[in-house]
């Protein structure tokens, strides 16, 4: 069973197509839908209770994008419901096109879809068919309308550079006064060989020390030790 209609939008296509592409907006407007994101934001799923006849139906439904065309500004995604506790099910691919008319937008939108059932046919479901089609066409006008002329946001100004700051010289301020000079360098004493020997084989029994402590008193523990001569 093959469904199509058009609906035209008083906004610029490009933001047609971009509020379009608001999957979560789409399940929004399946009538009967109460429809959650349960994979990011490319697969939908929950709750769908249509009404055919006098009477709704309980159906658990799954909504998922299948592929988008940047160029050619059209979407597709893919409907598939089953009724809760009973054997009949629905399956529908549904096709959005968005081009450019009159100042405004042209939407196109076909249903792909195919009925399941005890004692159902697509002829005898193809009037209920259109009249829930109809409705989701009218809401999803209603949608797209209002999420395509709202304002765009402006990005926020990057803040300017902080100015440098440094010590300024003042009539209330003397100029700071400069550097002392660097104290000579002292000599260093001759060491014996015997003592540095010494000093590197203390620091060395200090460390195993302080390790063996720390094994015992907690795992992992890390100890830093430095010496000079």
């Amino acid at each position: 069973m093959i469904l199509d209609t058009d609906f035209t939008v008083a906004a610029p296509a490009d933001r047609v197509w971009t509020a379009l592409l608001d999957l979560e907006a789409l399940g929004a407007c399946l009538p009967g839908a109460s429809l959650l994101p349960v994979d990011g934001d490319s697969t939908l799923q929950g709750s769908l209770r249509p009404r055919v006849g006098d009477a709704e139906v309980e159906c658990v439904a799954t909504l998922r994008a299948v592929d988008a065309d940047e160029d050619g500004r059209s979407a597709s995604s893919a409907l598939r419901v089953h009724e809760a506790g009973g054997p009949a099910f629905a399956t529908a691919l549904l096709r959005g096109r968005v081009d450019a008319a009159d100042g405004g937008s042209r939407v196109a939108v076909t249903v792909d879809g195919r009925v399941a059932g005890p004692g159902l046919s697509e002829d005898a479901s193809r009037p209920e068919a259109e009249r829930l089609l109809g409705e989701l066409v009218t809401k999803l006008a209603s949608s797209l309308a209002e999420r395509a002329s709202r304002p765009v946001a402006e990005p926020a100004p990057e803040p300017a550079p902080a100015a440098a700051v440094g010590p300024v010289a003042s009539a209330d301020r003397p100029p700071l006064a400069a550097p002392a000079p660097a104290p000579a360098e002292r000599r260093a004493l001759p060491v014996h060989p015997a003592a540095a020997l010494g000093a590197v084989g203390a620091a060395g029994a200090v460390a195993v020390a302080a390790l063996l402590r720390g094994k015992r008193g907690r795992r992992g523990a890390w100890v830093e030790i430095r010496y000079r001569w």
